[in-house]
């Protein structure tokens, strides 16, 4: 997106960024012809796989499946760019329509979620950075490889723009992704449509 957070999908860069996805898959041959989510992390989970890309939400699931993982920032791109993922954190909310009643309970229950504790127990379970610094230099977060590696990850990479935009592009993307991957779409037509299957959706959000 624009500063304006207008969707830039049309671009010479997604262009680029589909042939090499396509490439990866179609002609250096590093995945599987029929491919999803699931059967790449189950492929891996299994150790039938000698890599995947894949998010912190994971790290836990092969840790208990026995592999004897190691992870690693996205490797450098053709041109010699690193790649950029998006990086966005979870938080708590709390809803307005929450009965006064329950307030002070809710609120106790969100502060605990939040804290040194709380977080050291999270990034310890289910392998997810803390946010707290006070977790975050914790021993038990220091000497771990696993969320060292993840972190300088996530210091490649850009924070997601925090706007309801954001989940119209992400659900516009996926078949447009999917159609050139499996050689259906060129990745200047899944572009143009993608634009404006985008704007489309976004106008209609407004409306």
């Amino acid at each position: 997106m624009d500063a304006e957070h207008r969707p830039t999908l049309d671009s010479p860069a997604m262009r680029k960024a589909l042939a090499y996805l396509a490439d990866l898959k179609n002609g250096q041959k590093l995945m599987p012809r029929e491919s999803n989510y699931q059967n790449a992390h189950t492929l891996f989970q299994e150790g039938k796989a000698g890599m995947i890309i894949n998010g912190p939400w994971s790290w836990a699931d092969y840790r208990k499946s026995g592999i004897d993982i190691g992870i690693a920032p996205l490797w450098t791109l053709p041109g010699g760019g690193r790649a950029t993922p998006m990086i966005a954190s979870k938080g708590y909310s709390i809803n307005v329509n929450c009965p006064q009643d329950d307030l002070a309970r809710v609120i106790e229950f969100v502060t605990f979620c939040t804290s040194p504790a709380a977080e050291l127990l999270a990034a310890d379970t289910l392998g997810v950075l803390p946010s707290h610094k006070e977790a975050w230099t914790d021993a038990r977060i220091q000497g771990d490889p696993i969320l060292q590696a993840s972190q300088r990850g996530f210091e490649l990479g850009r924070r997601m723009p925090v706007v309801p935009e954001m989940r119209v592009l992400w659900d516009v993307m996926r078949p447009g992704l999917q159609a050139v991957m499996n050689g259906s779409k060129t990745p200047e037509s899944a572009a143009r449509e993608m634009q404006a299957a985008a704007e489309q959706q976004i106008a209609g959000m407004k409306n």
